[in-house]
């Protein structure tokens, strides 16, 4: 009897343990892809179906979508939240950028009147309303029931907000905490006022911006009433090597502890390097280094997914952009293909992941 008890105890807890382990892993949208594609071509998005991709993250630049108020042109933006959704993959947006009627340039942020918050919100608003659950671009006939027949919907349920805030680039006319409390609160009023299964997601931070991401994200936690305003925290944990980029996601959570918020998920937004040669900066491993960096960084993160609640991992970028436009100095060859698309070391690295 004692033998019977110890094996039927053993077996209770194997079950247990087993059962844990596929429920941590079963999120079919864990592993994801930042986009910049021109309109999202055919074969991106069969390579990404083929590839079990789970996630597209993309910019839903305002200034292209409502470049005067009140004149929304969403034809593009269909095109791409339908051709995922047809392939059951999520769409992570963006939310950034500033139409001219509002500021001068798209990376000031509207928050400096009660009227630029308003039409903010309203954008916002008109946004989930489309993609949200039940939105209007799933259920008016002539829209994605027309474009992709028989394909379920799938709702966008989780919105990021700005981009890397305590960058200048990103955040003129120079990065401020209260600014940014001021444009979090603002749009989650929106956001779950539309949709109230919505989730907001904080934009991922740089851990090269001034202030760091700790400190940014320490002063962001004291603003009024803003733990009630987000429901993740993002970051873009970018480093010259796999060790660093556990540092930077450890730092994140002991912020987010030490305010009592160790129940709120870490998303990854941004994690990659580049293909080119390597150089001065770090962050370009040549074609087979890019590849263990991506299985290094990626297995670290599993290995410590429950403890640091880690639940999206977004690998920056897909594709390589053209040669003309490159942004930093791993941007040009980040992608796990080329930018005539042919896969790299890194892609298929990728695809075992996933699969």
């Amino acid at each position: 009897m004692r033998r019977a008890r110890t094996l039927a105890l053993v077996a209770t807890l194997v079950a247990f343990a087993t059962q844990g382990t596929a429920s941590a892993f079963a999120d079919g949208a864990f592993y994801g892809v930042h986009d910049a594609s021109k309109g999202l071509p055919q074969r991106d998005l069969k390579r990404m179906d083929r590839g079990h991709v789970g996630t597209v993250r993309r910019l839903v630049y305002w200034p292209g979508i409502e470049p005067r108020r009140g004149r929304f042109n969403w034809a593009g933006l269909d095109r791409i939240v339908g051709r995922l959704a047809s392939k059951g993959i999520a769409m992570l947006p963006v939310v950034y950028g500033s139409p001219r009627y509002i500021a001068r340039s798209p990376n000031v942020p509207p928050v400096h009147s009660a009227k630029k918050l308003r039409v903010w919100r309203k954008f916002l608003a008109q946004a989930v309303k489309r993609y949200g659950t039940g939105g209007f671009y799933w259920t008016a006939p002539g829209l994605y029931p027309l474009q992709h027949p028989g394909k379920a919907a799938l709702p966008i349920r989780d919105w990021q907000i700005w981009n890397e805030p305590n960058l200048k680039k990103f955040f003129a006319p120079r990065p401020s905490v209260p600014q940014y409390a001021t444009l979090v609160r603002s749009a989650h009023r929106a956001i779950v006022g539309a949709d109230p299964r919505a989730n907001l997601v904080l934009a991922g931070m740089s851990g090269r911006g001034q202030p760091s991401d700790k400190k940014f994200l320490n002063r962001f936690y004291a603003a009024r009433q803003i733990q009630a305003s987000f429901e993740a925290v993002a970051i873009n944990p970018y480093a010259p090597q796999v060790p660093q980029v556990g540092r930077k996601i450890r730092r994140i959570r002991g912020v987010m502890r030490r305010h009592g918020d160790k129940r709120t998920p870490v998303w990854i937004t941004e994690l990659g390097w580049g293909s080119h040669q390597p150089d001065r900066f770090g962050l370009n491993k040549g074609p087979k280094g890019q590849k263990r960096m991506l299985q290094k960084s990626f297995r670290l993160i599993l290995h410590h997914r429950r403890a640091w609640h880690v639940k999206r991992l977004i690998w920056f970028d897909f594709r390589d952009p053209p040669a003309s436009r490159g942004g930093c100095s791993f941007c040009g060859s980040a992608g796990l293909l080329k930018h005539g698309g042919k896969p790299k070391p890194a892609w298929r690295a990728f695809n075992r992941f996933t699969h």
